[in-house]
């Protein structure tokens, strides 16, 4: 086949060739991506449990925008852009937190948890002052799945109603989601795409070359992969060998599975084999290839047991060491001038090795590229 005419198929996985190479290093892309991806798509902010009372906050990033999630005095959730009316400083600091009013570091202009401005020194004695031209700017929130979502596209459809069937199958597998608390946060400097790591995190034909403990960990013969509308998922049963990377307890109020689920565009939502746990791995564009990796962990108590501990610890020290290496030279790969697509390899029985998943993911990037 000529080259120029090898590219991703989105209608049939089972004969398709990947992304061209360009769209993970090329900065038109990245810029583009910051308007068609992360400004018109639900991203991840916190848990329900961090924004219960008023004036409790969470920080996140919506590709190079910083949007603060809180409650005002009366209950209702709101999403502000972190950023002074006035001189435009940033507002909160901490990714997390609790106040009761908003205040600029800069000027000390304050603002009320509803985003109405408060004060601002000095501007009763500017002419013509009028606080409500500079209340604070506000993005879409939403709750979905004890979680809390913001969307910078103020007409954008619900998040409940793109994953219709997402939250019957964590609590499936996670009883206790409502009563999850955030526990722990891991972060890392990633010398990659952020698609580059999404691809990695939608496969695992990787899985028996690069993570020998994870393939202890699960039953690679029985392991599957599925997808659905904007999000896949994993299954892998317990593994067997007696050799896991740590040891866990299983309970009888849910199954042992782990499941890893990629929600569009950028959340890795993981339930560990053990007790009620929900990890949150999202990858934040930073620079056409580089992006920032949290790991926001959320048990049943704030501070992790023995055994949670023991899964962090398999987490930080070993799986997504081995997962950073591998998308760091791939990344250093996909610049070779002898390299512009690949194929991905999707078997007839959607197996747990087939590339399906990164297909799916790679249909929606096209499709957002389009659809611009």
């Amino acid at each position: 086949m000529n080259a120029s005419v090898k590219r991703l198929n989105p209608e049939d996985a089972g004969y398709s060739y990947t992304l061209p190479a360009e769209y993970y290093f090329s900065p038109e892309t990245y810029r583009k991506e910051l308007d068609v991806v992360f400004a018109r798509s639900w991203i991840f902010a916190g848990h329900l449990s961090q924004v219960k009372e008023p004036g409790q906050f969470v920080k996140c990033r919506v590709g190079e925008e910083e949007i603060v999630v809180t409650r005002d005095k009366v209950g209702k959730l709101r999403a502000f852009y972190n950023v002074c009316r006035h001189r435009a400083h940033t507002l909160l600091q901490e990714d997390r937190g609790k106040v009761n009013v908003i205040a600029c570091p800069y000027h000390a202009w304050t603002y009320n948890l509803d985003g109405t401005l408060r004060a601002a020194r000095n501007c009763d004695n500017v002419r013509d002052f009028c606080k409500e031209e500079f209340n604070l700017q506000e993005a879409k929130v939403e709750e979905f799945c004890a979680f809390v979502w913001v969307n910078l596209d103020p007409d954008a459809e619900s998040l409940a109603s793109q994953a219709p069937d997402l939250e019957q199958r964590l609590l499936k597998s996670c009883p206790d989601l409502y009563k999850l608390k955030f526990a722990h946060r891991l972060s890392w400097d990633v010398k990659s795409n952020w698609k580059t790591a999404v691809d990695n995190f939608s496969e695992c034909y990787h899985c028996a070359p690069a993570h020998p403990g994870f393939t202890d960990l699960v039953d690679m013969r029985t392991y599957t992969l599925a997808t659905h509308g904007i999000w896949s998922i994993h299954v892998g049963p317990p593994g067997t060998s007696g050799n896991a990377p740590y040891q866990f307890t299983a309970t009888d109020d849910r199954p042992q599975d782990y499941i890893a689920i990629l929600l569009w565009p950028n959340l890795t939502i993981w339930i560990m084999p053990g007790a009620g746990n929900i990890g949150m791995l999202y990858m934040l564009p930073t620079g056409p290839e580089t992006c920032i990796e949290h790991f926001d962990f959320y048990f049943m108590k704030e501070t992790p047991s023995e055994e949670e501990w023991a899964s962090i610890v398999y987490l930080r020290d070993v799986l997504q060491p081995e997962d950073i290496d591998l998308c760091e030279k791939v990344q250093k790969g996909l610049r070779s001038r002898s390299y512009r697509v690949g194929r991905l390899v999707v078997d007839k029985t959607r197996s747990g090795i087939s590339e399906h998943a990164t297909h799916h993911f790679q249909s929606l990037v096209l499709k957002a590229h389009n659809a611009a």
